[in-house]
């Protein structure tokens, strides 16, 4: 065997556990995951999101300068990412000790992912926004970025850092995810979460990378997107990493989006994402779009994994 071969084949057999448990994890949420079963129960994340606003709350005061707030974030992330590192380890140890607790497990990564409680919550979304018609064309641009958004930089990001590194590295991540979460919905900008923000940009990129793949294949697969002026955006456009899904799918369906996710002021080209006579002013259908292609590349990637545990388990 070579050694690429025998390298792969080994990182198989480490993965197929944890590949096994993402699918049943999806499963789960798939069936067992809208607000009257799963969604009733208190998720693990949550605790997490707390634990961030909570030392936030208690760190970040306003008496106190822009670097002591960046000092003090740096500090409380460290803290964090290890704490949370150092759990996750423990559940690592426990998680295939008995199928009972690999039960437990599956449903923690099934709360996690709470993929059936969102789709709910855009389809309502989608539909209050089509009932308005001044304010419907801010809001479906803003459906149809999260839906991108949350697959390629949230949902395929935390899927390949569990695959790797099981909840050692997830926990850590959803501490990272929900603290850029906070940092997005703050109107000012918050240097204490700057330090959260930074290190999670830089886990994520393997799945960003990934996501924007399984969106190229997406594109391919739905005629009304333009799969060739999507791909090759990715190309001639670059930038950061976090921003290829979105740039791919703007091109893909002529849309414009905001570059930093909030409304824009002034017409300078470099704040948005997409081509020079994209339209922001997305209606409905368009998110419908957007939410198709995100459903495709999602039972893609659902088949990747697949074919990754079949490897493993033949091999």
């Amino acid at each position: 065997m070579l050694p690429i071969q025998d390298f792969i084949q080994t990182y198989l057999d480490h993965a197929a556990p944890w590949i096994a448990l993402w699918i049943g994890a999806v499963t789960l949420d798939m069936v067992f995951g809208g607000p009257r079963a799963l969604g009733l129960v208190p998720s693990l994340d949550g605790i997490i999101t707390r634990s961030v606003h909570f030392l936030q709350s208690r760190l970040e005061r306003q008496t106190r300068s822009r670097r002591a707030h960046f000092w003090r974030g740096a500090l409380a992330a460290v803290v964090l990412v290890i704490g949370f590192a150092l759990m996750g380890y423990g559940i690592d140890q426990l998680v295939f000790y008995h199928p009972a607790l690999t039960a437990v497990a599956v449903f923690f990564v099934a709360k996690f992912l709470s993929l059936k409680i969102t789709w709910h919550q855009m389809q309502k979304s989608l539909v209050v926004a089509g009932n308005q018609p001044t304010t419907g064309d801010d809001q479906c641009r803003r459906l149809a970025r999260r839906s991108i958004e949350l697959f390629a930089n949230n949902l395929v990001a935390a899927m390949i850092l569990f695959v790797v590194g099981g909840f050692t590295v997830l926990l850590p991540f959803v501490c990272l995810q929900a603290a850029s979460l906070a940092a997005e919905k703050t109107e000012s900008d918050s240097f204490f979460l700057r330090p959260f923000q930074r290190i999670r940009s830089v886990a994520a990129i393997p799945g960003e990378m990934l996501g924007t793949g399984l969106l190229a294949i997406a594109l391919l697969l739905w005629p009304a997107a333009n799969w060739g002026h999507g791909w090759l955006s990715v190309f001639r456009f670059g930038g950061a990493v976090k921003l290829w899904p979105l740039t791919m799918v703007a091109y893909a369906f002529n849309w414009s989006f905001e570059r930093n996710g909030k409304d824009q002021t002034g017409s300078g080209r470099d704040k948005w994402i997409g081509p020079t006579g994209g339209s922001a002013q997305l209606k409905p259908a368009d998110v419908k779009n957007a939410l198709i292609v995100a459903l495709i590349a999602f039972g893609v990637t659902n088949a990747l994994m697949g074919l990754l545990w079949l490897a493993a388990t033949i091999g």
